[in-house]
């Protein structure tokens, strides 16, 4: 089976191919982080809103992940750290 990150990088993929659920596993690679990294947002509350079953079964929604990421875009520079 595809990786989620590939299937959403996949023009040719049809949207009812993507899964609605994603693992802690697959945040983390679709985000390009470490499975920790993911782990810490959620930990933190810094990351996207996930679903918890019980202690050991939680998924994030993919539309809770696209909510997310839109929140965090940027859409000027910050400042500081420019060139000289």
């Amino acid at each position: 089976m595809p990786k989620i990150k590939d299937l959403l990088a996949d023009p040719k993929t049809k949207p009812s191919a993507i899964p609605q659920r994603f693992t802690e596993q697959d945040l983390a690679d679709y985000l390009g982080v470490t499975l920790k990294t993911a782990q810490d947002y959620r930990r933190r509350g810094t990351g996207p809103k996930f679903v918890q079953i019980n202690r050991s079964n939680k998924f994030y929604r993919l539309q809770d992940i696209v909510e997310w990421l839109e929140r965090r875009a940027v859409t000027q520079p910050s400042c500081g750290g420019g060139v000289r």
